[in-house]
């Protein structure tokens, strides 16, 4: 496809004969109604493309939103391209667990794309976990299967198999991260790719070069990111709960920009994460990287607790892990405790009761995992220990994410004199981590070999 042919309804053939439409609409961090207001809304301005994930706990409100549209309009359920995520990795019975879970949620009666939602839990976990999504397309239940946030390395073990080849790769990928390794890769082996963060979650909309495109097409500096992920030949997720910006996110068809000012946008790369990176992902343990040299740019972060992180954010919750020994052999005691986590058996009732906090204790299934705060004695502190898990001894290592330490998490959240963490709300990170000035809360970076 051309650039200048691209419109709203323009769709991208992936490797499997599906089609999908390049301009996407994504629901990350927004809440059930939010979510089905703004699917709702993106639907009336056209967007027939709907992003979604069992980690975002809004499957239920986009999929009633999708039939309530398809209803009103007479649309056909065939006409929209809904997709969603795994959230844990873990085992091929959870695996098939969670996308049942995620067809009774949603009420489609098909998933039109089914990705990892990420390359935790290791290499085991992973194949387990592609081995059961690819019986799942067999079965009829996921027409295009995929992964996101998948780098070099974790593509080869699933193209090792022998089993269906992603159909994509969702990542962050937009001019200040142009992931040039993995783009190639996935070309090479014929894999879309997909941008979960093409507008860079504004953190470069007043780039000199960005100002410089909207001005010369009159255009806001949101849709000349936009434009240029199609013109690279990349799906776009944009997302917003705003009516206006949903529309505006569309305005994107009445110009083009030239060659050399997409390559020329593609020079401003700065390895820009806006959320978390995966191509480091068991980097420690298998490289021996220093952690103190990488504390300062890794940026592995999985926002289960609603967190908006800026670039040099450090922070990873691996809940795909379940250690059967107490994590106290890695992770040092203290008074609070950190992150609750539901029973396996009922893993996603979970959903319901996301905001408690409070301690979790190992069960004889396995099934926990239970990690701490603690204070810290330098920006970087590393505990690197042996766990028992139902696998075997693993090494493990806890990293103190630097941004609690040197900067404020967003604007929504700040360090006090006394460097503690301050969050104003409850649903956003709990009371727990606001007791006491001379404790900073620990996002614990566990890194399985």
């Amino acid at each position: 496809m051309t650039p200048a042919a691209l419109d709203l309804q323009s769709i991208l053939t992936l490797n499997d004969g599906n089609r999908i439409p390049c301009l996407g609409f994504g629901t990350y961090e927004m809440s059930g109604t939010q979510a089905y207001d703004a699917v709702t809304e993106a639907l009336n301005a056209g967007y027939r493309h709907i992003d979604s994930a069992t980690w975002y706990e809004n499957e239920k409100q986009c999929g009633q939103a999708i039939l309530d549209f398809c209803k009103a309009t007479g649309t056909q359920r065939s006409a929209i391209f809904y997709t969603t995520k795994l959230m844990i990795n873990t085992s091929y019975d959870d695996t098939m667990k969670a996308i049942q879970f995620s067809l009774d949620e949603c009420g489609l009666g098909y998933i039109d794309l089914y990705l990892i939602h990420g390359p935790l839990g290791g290499p085991n976990a992973r194949k387990e976990c592609w081995r059961a999504i690819c019986d799942s397309q067999k079965e009829g239940k996921l027409k295009s299967i995929g992964v996101s946030c998948f780098g070099v390395r974790h593509l080869e073990e699933i193209l090792a198999m022998g089993l269906v080849v992603p159909a994509i790769n969702q990542i962050d990928l937009h001019p200040f991260m142009t992931r040039s390794a993995i783009v190639k890769f996935c070309q090479e082996h014929k894999i879309a790719l997909e941008a979960w963060a093409p507008l860079v979650r504004g953190l470069r909309f007043d780039h000199p070069a960005i100002v410089s495109l909207a001005r010369k097409y009159n255009k806001e500096p949101a849709q000349v990111l936009l434009r240029y992920s199609l013109q690279k030949n990349y799906v776009a997720i944009p997302k917003s709960v705003s009516k206006t910006r949903i529309m505006s996110n569309t305005n994107i068809f009445d110009f083009e920009l030239e060659p050399q000012e997409v390559m020329d946008l593609d020079g401003l790369d700065e390895a820009l994460v806006t959320d978390w990176d995966p191509s480091d992902l068991e980097a420690f343990i298998a490289t021996g990287i220093d952690a103190r040299q990488l504390a300062s740019n890794i940026s592995l972060c999985w926002r289960r607790l609603s967190v908006s992180v800026p670039q040099a954010t450090a922070i990873h919750f691996a809940p795909s892990f379940y250690f059967d020994s107490d994590i106290d052999q890695v992770v040092p005691s203290c008074s609070r405790p950190f992150v609750p986590y539901a029973q396996a058996e009922d893993r996603y009732a979970r959903q319901q009761s996301r905001n408690e906090v409070g301690y979790i204790e190992p069960n004889v299934k396995s099934d926990l995992i239970r990690a701490r705060s603690f204070r810290p004695s330098s920006p970087a502190d590393l505990h690197v220990g042996t766990v028992k898990c139902r696998g075997g001894l693993v090494r493990a290592s806890i990293l103190l994410p630097r941004i609690y330490w040197e900067h404020g998490i967003d604007r929504k959240y700040r360090l006090d004199s006394q460097k503690a963490l301050v969050a104003p709300s409850r649903r956003s990170l709990g009371d727990e981590f606001t007791r006491g000035n001379s404790s900073v809360p620990v996002l614990p970076i566990v890194l399985i070999q």
